[in-house]
């Protein structure tokens, strides 16, 4: 699975989780930001 993670949308990290036989593993894999939606986008979700 690869999921944002994090409390503040503007610093999250990208992790990567993996279930292994043995539990799983967790790698960062880099630093994200998430913007709201504008536009045309956000018109069409109302």
């Amino acid at each position: 699975m690869v999921s944002p993670v994090g409390e503040d949308t503007a610093n999250s990290v990208l992790k990567k989780i993996t279930k292994l036989a043995e539990g799983i593993a967790v790698k960062d894999i880099t630093g994200v930001a998430f913007v709201p939606m504008t536009g045309e986008a956000q018109e069409e979700k109302k």
